[in-house]
C-alpha cells in the first residue's frame, strides 16, 4: 500500500469511527501542510471546538501503524483521564493499549501531565526515547506563570529527544515565534462547529452595587435560554455570594432534594455539612452551584460532574476552573475584570485567559450557536471590557526568567545527574527563555552564562548545592529533600520556603511535635493553609495570638489553630468551620498537604542526625487521620473515617 493510500485509510478508519462525513477547515489544513506526509513539528492553533483534536488523532493512528508509540500530554491529570475515555476506542477497535497510570513501557499510547512527562524525562530519558510522537495539548498553558513553567522543561526535553511534536492550542499569540522555536510547521484557523458571539452586560447605569447585582440576577434568571452557564468570579467568596443570592431568587428546584443530599453525603464520606456546604447544597436544590479551593476536592468535582450532566444551569466558578476539566456550556460570563495574581497583586485579566474561558462556551448539545458576556459594572470596566472583547492576545513570554523558576530549574537538573556547567547550560540553551531573550534588543547584551553562573552562586550561599571542582556541583542534604519533594507532588511553593523549614530545625536544634511546627509550615507554605472568612473574627483565635505578640492573625494563623485545636481534636468541620471561622470543608486538602511536607520536615531531621521521637509519629498520624492520640487506634482501622470514630 503507496503512502497516500495508508494516508486515506487512517482519514477513512477515523472518520467513519466517529460519524464524520466531511473533515473541517482546520483538518484540511493541516493536511495539506503535510500532517501525515512529512514527520514535521506541527503547531496548530485552531478555536476551541473546531476540530483540531482529530487532527492529533490521525498522527496517533498513523503512527501506532507504524507499530510507533505515542505520548499525550495535558495540563491536568482531570484532563488526563477525561482523554484517556476519550482514545478508548483504540482499544477497544484495534486493540491498542491506552494508558494513564503511568505504565508507558507497555503502552502504545501513553497519557500523562506536563510535569509527570517532564519528570520521567528528565530522570530517565532512556523510557521518553520509545516514543515516535508527542501531542501536546492545551499548550497555550506556556501563559501560565506556574504551569507554563513545567510545560517549558516538558517542550525542551522533546526537542532535545528525536521526539516528533504535535502541539494544540486554541489560542495563541506570536505564533512565528512559537514555530520557529519548536522548529514545526504552523497551522492557524478553522471554524468553530458552534459560532461564539460576544456580548457585554452593561450594569454601570445602576447607582449602588446591590442594585448593579440585582440586575445581573435578573439578566441571568431571564435568560433561561442560554444555560448551561459558567461565570467566573475573581474570589472565592464572591463566586459563593453570588451563588447563594441567585438561588434565593430562582423558584426551580431539583426533584428529589434528599436524594441529592444522600449523593452529596456520600461524595465526602459524612453525613455532617459545614455551613459552606450547606449553602452548596441548597444552591444545588435550585440547579445552581459554585466551584472554589474553599470546597473539599470531593465535592468540587461532584459539582463539576453535576454541571456536565445538566443538573446545574448556573456554575459560579473562580478563574482557576479556566484550566480545569473540560466544562462545556452554552454561555460564559465573565462578572469580574481584575484577579488575584499571586505576587503581582490585583491585576486586569489577561485576554488569553478570557478567550480561554469563553472558549468553553457553545457546543453543538446546546444548540447552533454559544455566547460569551463581559460585565460592565463601573466606567472604568469600559476600556477593560472593550480589550477583552477585540481579543488581542498579549504576547507570551517565558517564565523561566524568574529568580525562583530558574533556580528550581537548575536543581532539577543536578537532582538528575546533569552536575557540570556545560551539562546546565546545555539544557537552557534549547529552552524559549533562550530562544527569547537572545532575540531581545536592549541596552545590555543578553548572557545566558553569567545569569546560570549568578544563580549558581546564590543557590550555594542559599545552602542548596555545593561546588565539588571538576566532579561539578552537588546537591546538599537540603537541596536533595527539597527536590524529592516537589517532584513528588509538582507544587509552586518557593525554594524560600524550604530555606526557612532548614533554618527554623537547626535553630531548634531537635525535632519538634508541638503547635509551633504546624504554625511554622501554615506560615511559610501557602499550599497548606486553609483561609478564615473574610470580615469574620474568632474572639478565641484572636485572643490566643494577641497572648503570643501577634495583633493581626490571618490565613496562616487561623489555619494553623483550626488544624491542631479543631481537626486533630476529632472536631467535625462544620463546628471547626462555625468556631474558628475558616473553610472546614477544604481542612482534609490541606491536612494532607501538611502530611506531605512533616515527610519532608522528618526526611531533613534524619539528614541532620536528629533523633526522631515518637511524639512526632503521633503528630503526622493526627494530622493523617484528623484525631485525638487515643483514638489512633481506632482510626487506623480499615474504613473508620473520622465520623465513626468520634461515634
Amino acid at each position: 500500500m503507496s503512502d497516500s493510500d495508508k494516508e486515506e485509510s487512517i482519514l477513512n478508519d477515523l472518520m467513519k469511527i466517529k460519524g464524520i462525513t466531511e473533515l473541517w477547515d482546520s483538518q484540511k489544513k493541516s493536511l495539506r501542510a503535510g500532517l501525515l506526509s512529512t514527520r514535521k513539528n506541527f503547531v496548530i492553533i485552531a478555536p476551541t471546538a473546531s476540530g483540531k483534536t482529530l487532527n492529533a488523532e490521525f498522527v496517533i493512528l498513523q503512527t501506532l501503524r507504524r507499530k510507533g508509540k505515542c505520548l499525550y500530554l495535558v495540563p491536568l491529570t482531570a484532563l488526563q483521564i477525561e482523554k484517556g475515555e476519550e482514545l478508548r476506542y483504540l482499544h477497544d477497535v484495534w486493540n491498542y493499549q491506552v494508558s494513564t497510570k503511568g505504565d508507558w513501557k507497555n503502552s502504545d499510547v501513553a497519557i500523562t501531565t506536563f510535569e509527570s512527562f517532564f519528570k520521567v524525562a528528565l530522570l530517565h530519558p532512556e523510557i521518553v526515547e520509545i516514543f515516535e510522537t508527542a501531542i501536546v495539548d492545551e499548550f497555550h498553558v506556556l501563559y501560565d506563570p506556574n504551569r507554563g513553567f513545567n510545560l517549558e522543561k516538558a517542550l525542551t526535553l522533546l526537542k532535545e529527544s528525536n521526539t516528533r511534536i504535535i502541539c494544540l492550542s486554541a489560542t495563541f499569540e506570536d505564533k512565528e515565534e512559537i514555530r520557529e522555536w519548536l522548529n514545526s510547521e504552523l497551522v492557524v484557523g478553522g471554524e468553530r462547529a458552534v459560532p461564539l458571539k460576544f456580548g457585554k452586560i452593561d450594569l454601570t447605569k445602576y447607582s449602588s452595587y446591590i442594585e448593579k447585582m440585582r440586575n445581573l440576577y435578573s439578566w441571568l434568571l431571564d435568560s433561561k435560554e442560554k444555560v448551561p452557564m459558567l461565570i467566573f468570579c475573581s474570589t472565592r467568596e464572591s463566586a459563593k455570594n453570588r451563588a447563594v443570592a441567585l438561588s434565593n431568587l430562582a423558584k426551580e428546584t431539583v426533584e428529589d432534594p434528599s436524594k441529592l443530599r444522600t449523593e452529596m453525603e456520600k461524595a465526602i464520606s459524612r453525613t455532617t455539612f459545614t455551613s459552606l456546604e450547606e449553602e452548596l447544597y441548597n444552591c444545588l436544590c435550585k440547579k445552581i452551584a459554585f466551584h472554589h479551593s474553599g470546597l473539599d476536592v470531593r465535592l468540587r468535582e461532584f459539582v463539576a460532574e453535576k454541571f456536565k450532566r445538566r443538573e446545574v444551569d448556573f456554575l459560579f466558578a473562580t478563574t482557576g476552573l479556566a484550566y480545569g476539566i473540560n466544562l462545556p456550556a452554552k454561555s460564559v460570563i465573565l462578572c469580574d475584570l481584575t484577579i488575584y495574581m499571586g505576587a503581582e497583586g490585583r491585576k486586569d485579566v489577561p485576554v488569553y485567559l478570557f478567550l480561554q474561558m469563553a472558549g468553553r462556551a457553545g457546543r453543538p448539545q446546546f444548540g447552533n450557536e454559544g455566547y460569551a458576556y463581559v460585565v460592565i459594572k463601573t466606567t472604568s470596566d469600559i476600556p477593560k471590557a472593550e480589550k477583552l472583547l477585540e481579543g488581542k492576545i498579549e504576547k507570551a513570554i517565558s517564565h523561566i526568567f524568574m529568580d525562583d523558576l530558574f533556580k528550581k530549574a537548575i536543581l532539577e537538573l543536578i537532582y538528575s545527574g546533569k552536575k557540570q556547567e556545560s551539562q546546565i547550560i546545555s539544557f537552557f540553551e534549547n529552552t524559549f527563555y533562550n530562544y527569547q531573550s537572545s532575540r531581545q534588543k536592549g541596552l545590555i547584551e543578553f548572557n545566558l552564562r553569567s545569569i546560570l553562573q549568578k544563580h549558581l552562586r546564590e543557590l550555594i550561599d542559599q545552602g542548596f548545592i555545593e561546588f565539588l571542582g571538576a566532579p561539578g556541583y552537588r546537591l546538599t542534604d537540603l537541596g536533595h529533600v527539597t527536590m524529592q519533594f516537589l517532584f513528588e507532588t509538582f507544587r509552586t511553593y518557593t525554594l524560600d520556603s524550604f530555606r526557612k523549614m532548614n533554618k527554623y530545625l537547626t535553630e531548634q536544634g531537635r525535632v519538634k511535635a508541638d503547635f509551633d511546627l504546624i504554625y511554622r509550615i501554615s506560615k511559610e507554605f501557602e499550599g497548606a493553609r486553609t483561609y478564615k472568612y473574610p470580615r469574620k473574627k474568632s474572639e478565641l483565635i484572636e485572643d490566643f495570638y494577641r497572648a503570643r505578640g501577634i495583633t493581626k492573625p490571618s490565613h496562616a494563623e487561623y489555619s494553623a489553630y483550626a488544624v491542631y485545636y479543631g481537626w486533630m481534636e476529632n472536631k467535625p468541620e462544620y463546628e471547626i468551620e462555625e468556631d474558628f471561622k475558616v473553610y472546614g470543608s477544604a481542612l482534609r486538602n490541606v491536612t494532607d498537604e501538611i502530611y506531605k511536607i512533616l515527610n519532608t520536615y522528618e526526611r531533613l531531621a534524619h539528614k541532620k542526625g536528629f533523633d526522631v521521637p515518637h511524639e512526632f509519629e503521633v503528630l503526622k498520624d493526627r494530622i493523617f487521620f484528623g484525631v485525638k492520640e487515643e483514638e489512633l487506634p481506632f482510626a487506623r482501622l480499615p474504613d473508620s473515617g473520622r465520623d465513626n470514630v468520634r461515634k
